[in-house]
C-alpha cells in the first residue's frame, strides 16, 4: 500500500514539475531557471 501511495506522489510531483517546466518555458524563460526544472525532473524519475 505504502509503495504505491509513493509512486503515487512521485507521479503527481514529476507531473506538476513537468508542467511548471513548460510553462517556464513557454515565457521563454531564463535559461538557467529551465536547466534547474528539467534536472529536478530528470532526478524524480530516476530516484
Amino acid at each position: 500500500m505504502a509503495f504505491y501511495l509513493k509512486l503515487a506522489l512521485k507521479l503527481s510531483l514529476c507531473f506538476i514539475f513537468t508542467i511548471k517546466s513548460l510553462t517556464v518555458s513557454m515565457w521563454g524563460g531564463n535559461k538557467l531557471v529551465q536547466n534547474k526544472e528539467r534536472l529536478k525532473l530528470i532526478k524524480l524519475y530516476f530516484l
